[in-house]
């Protein structure tokens, strides 16, 4: 619980950088370090919670977390809810590292296949696919008072998240 505070800066500071000119800016100013905090720490006490970190000097870049599908997507039964890495800390394998993580995890809490939804325009869309994530869902959200595709990239065997290069 203690890495929740940690958590709610790195999902604040990347919504603000990688969702700046996508999703309304009054949205992202008003995001609140404590209010996520609060959520994070709530999740992360939660039974079977499966969340991890990536750390580097010490500090948390990033973070994933996952299970259960929330909402039915046919042929799924997994879920990343969600997935945040500091910009400093892209592309630097730790995204990689921390899928293989909770697909592992996934696959050894008895899932088989895992979905993960993201905004259509955004620039991580192609870190899915180039980890064979395949475009399965659709559909239309409202965030701060606008409406925005979100798209699933999902995979249908999670050993292949595991096993991959």
């Amino acid at each position: 619980m203690e890495d929740s505070a940690e958590i709610a800066r790195v999902q604040v500071d990347t919504w603000r950088t990688t969702y700046r000119g996508i999703v309304p800016q009054s949205f992202l100013d008003e995001m609140d370090y404590r209010v996520r905090a609060e959520s994070w720490r709530e999740q992360l006490a939660t039974p079977n919670s499966r969340i991890y970190v990536a750390a580097k000097d010490g500090a948390i870049c990033g973070f994933i977390g996952g299970g259960r599908l929330r909402e039915p997507v046919s042929e799924f039964d997994g879920e990343i809810w969600a997935i945040y890495i500091e910009v400093k800390a892209q592309q630097r394998g730790c995204g990689r590292a921390m899928m293989r993580q909770l697909a592992a995890q996934l696959l050894q809490d008895g899932l088989t296949s895992a979905v993960v939804w993201v905004l259509e325009k955004n620039p991580a869309c192609g870190f899915y696919a180039r980890l064979g994530g395949e475009l399965v869902g659709r559909q239309t959200i409202t965030i701060g008072g606008s409406e925005l595709v979100e798209v699933a990239y999902g995979w249908r065997d999670l050993g292949l998240l595991v096993d991959g290069e």
